[in-house]
């Protein structure tokens, strides 16, 4: 099932779990925790690109900022840190399409569960990825830190009440895969 390109994942596991609702069944617990795995990973690859590539031009250089500077390569003229993330982000993201295309992933997900076990050598290639995932984040984590230590006095927020929608358990917490709207 095609999607946007960013959240695929989340188009093709909508359909799997509509399929499971019209058919009745009640996927085995190791399907479940196969498709939360491949869920999660899409996860941390669309929030690491929507951090690198997406959001942060307007919030780290400002939305005064100059237009012509204010994106990934005016980003990267500030901080040579933001190369690193950029470029690890987009190899990430170019293992995971061939990944998709080696063995697609749009057909994983079937109505009654997943098709398909895990190889040991495709969990050996998840568990290698983990390393470069942690590192990210801590590369985004430190990114975002430096630029609140520099201009954190100069910032300005405020309480916003919204009526927003979201995915939790029963504790409040946040659940993407199967959690009731809150």
């Amino acid at each position: 099932m095609p999607g946007c390109g960013i959240c695929p994942v989340s188009h093709h596991l909508a359909a799997a779990k509509a399929g499971d609702a019209v058919l009745g069944v009640q996927i085995p617990p190791t399907a479940k925790k196969l498709r939360e795995l491949m869920h999660m990973g899409q996860f941390l690859q669309s929030h690491a690109l929507h951090f690198f590539h997406l959001a942060s031009p307007d919030l780290l250089l400002g939305f005064d900022a100059d237009p012509a500077k204010r994106n990934v390569v005016g980003l990267i003229a500030e901080n040579r840190n933001w190369r690193q993330g950029c470029d690890a982000t987009q190899a990430r993201s170019t293992d995971h399409r061939d990944a998709r295309r080696e063995e697609s992933t749009s057909t994983f997900a079937i109505p009654g569960g997943v098709n398909r076990a895990l190889t040991h050598a495709q969990q050996e290639e998840i568990l290698k990825q983990i390393d470069g995932a942690i590192a990210d984040v801590q590369l985004a984590v430190g990114i975002i830190k430096d630029y609140l230590e520099k201009n954190g006095r100069s910032l300005h927020f405020r309480l916003i009440r919204l009526r927003l929608h979201g995915l939790t358990d029963d504790d409040g917490n946040l659940d993407l895969y199967d959690g009731t709207l809150r």
